[in-house]
């Protein structure tokens, strides 16, 4: 191949970058790639060196072709009419942005109870020991003061007049609860059979 001198692939659909390689090809004296649209990027810059003898090289009408001809290489060996050589090669474009993060889940219905005694603090009732963070309120066992059907809390009575809590925001997640019955201090006092609305 070394003593290749001309060498024609003019429309032959050639797409992707040229080989740099091909600078080994030392006896070309004459090369077409003219119309290979699919063609990008630039001449490679060992092409000169190591094609002593180009006369003629032809790049038209591959307008992906982009960035400088390779030195000492000028339009009087090139034609490059109808390609991107001469003009700055266009940047990458840019990464695609990452992915939103994922929503949280929504707090487990043992979570939501358990909001409860973070909001008592100190005064929740020693009684009610088995209200543990990360616990299943339906068990087995079930937490004192809970019932519950297929799973999910229905019921809830906690009536313990030491004890000072805000109502927690979670709890709209009880949507099985049927039944509460919450008297203490303060701020709330309620006790009722109203299915439970956040």
């Amino acid at each position: 191949m070394t003593r290749l001198a001309d060498l024609n692939l003019a429309t032959n659909a050639l797409s992707g970058t040229l080989p740099e390689v091909w600078s080994t090809l030392s006896s070309l004296t004459r090369v077409d790639l003219a119309s290979n649209a699919a063609l990008h990027a630039t001449l490679p810059t060992a092409w000169p060196a190591g094609m002593p003898a180009m006369a003629s090289l032809s790049v038209v009408n591959n307008a992906h072709l982009c960035g400088a001809l390779p030195a000492p290489w000028t339009t009087a060996i090139v034609s490059t009419a109808g390609s991107g050589l001469g003009a700055p090669c266009p940047s990458p474009p840019p990464p695609p942005p990452s992915p939103p993060s994922p929503s949280p889940p929504p707090p487990s219905t043992g979570n939501a109870l358990y909001d409860l005694v973070v909001s008592a603090g100190g005064t929740w009732p020693t009684a009610l020991f088995d209200w543990t963070a990360g616990g299943d309120p339906c068990g087995p066992p079930a937490w004192t003061g809970v019932l519950c059907m297929a799973g999910q809390p229905t019921s809830v009575e906690v009536t313990y007049a030491s004890l000072a809590a805000a109502l927690p925001a979670s709890w709209s997640v009880l949507t099985s609860l049927q039944v509460g019955c919450l008297l203490w201090a303060a701020p709330l006092n309620a006790c009722g059979g109203a299915r439970w609305r956040g």
